[in-house]
């Protein structure tokens, strides 16, 4: 398979089982740790302001979906962000660097002023070819964890501050919030209601996982958690995130 000619087109909705194994086939391989679910995987293809018939191309060969790269348009700070897989059979054949190229068009097409990636510091591979491609390190970002089971939880004292959960209907208020919050602040994209409605509507969230901070009757500070119940399950354990703050 990796020795025979591949070719790059846009995604069709024909293609999610194809794209859901090359998620599972490449984890096999890899064993990042990476949670594979076909809900999750479904919802982000329908996430707003982004269309996977445009947004998304697929390296094939043979028919067998090998790779992928995906845009995801924020344009109101001229920007859009990559994602890219290649299974790892078909690694080190050009896939990416031609999956990379199609990005490239279409993100001008959009009118975007700058591309960006995330790639994890160990993978040097990746690094090695979006230098190539050009790319230049803007950012470091750190993932940090926090176990309960080793720490006693002080309580709360709230003082003069009401804290709640967020409330179904509270999204146009969570929306102003986040984008006062964070205006000026590196990558930050003002969000849309849509999209925090959407984003409420994920397996993974709900409106009381949005914890409030009042002041009287202005709000004044959240904190957005996820808990994924799915992955939770598959792995056997409680884990939660802190999504925003």
């Amino acid at each position: 398979m990796s020795y025979l000619p591949f070719t790059i087109r846009n995604y069709r909705p024909s293609d999610f089982k194809g794209y859901i194994q090359l998620y599972v086939e490449s984890e096999q391989f890899d064993r990042s740790g990476r949670f594979v679910s076909s809900q999750a995987l479904a919802k982000g293809l329908g996430r707003p302001n982004y269309s996977p018939e445009k947004d998304l191309f697929i390296a094939e060969i043979e028919r067998k979906i090998v790779g992928y790269i995906s845009l995801t348009p924020e344009l109101g700070i001229g920007r859009v962000l990559l994602d890219c897989l290649v299974h790892p059979r078909c690694r080190r054949k050009g896939i990416a660097t031609k999956l990379s190229f199609h990005a490239m068009q279409r993100g001008k097409e959009l009118g975007a002023k700058v591309m960006q990636i995330s790639i994890p510091e160990a993978n040097l591979a990746a690094k090695g070819l979006v230098s190539n491609l050009g790319f230049n390190f803007v950012r470091r970002f750190l993932e940090l964890k926090l176990d309960f089971y080793n720490i006693h939880l002080p309580d709360v004292n709230r003082g003069a501050f009401a804290i709640r959960g967020l409330r179904p209907g509270e999204e146009a208020e969570l929306t102003k919030l986040q984008n006062r919050s964070f205006v000026g602040t590196w990558g930050f994209n003002p969000n849309t209601t849509e999209e925090i409605v959407y984003r409420q509507n994920l397996s993974c969230s709900s409106p009381k996982d949005v914890v409030m901070a009042y002041e009287g009757d202005k709000p004044i500070g959240y904190c957005w958690t996820e808990v994924n119940a799915e992955e939770n399950a598959v792995r056997g354990e409680k884990r939660a995130r802190i999504h925003m703050m």
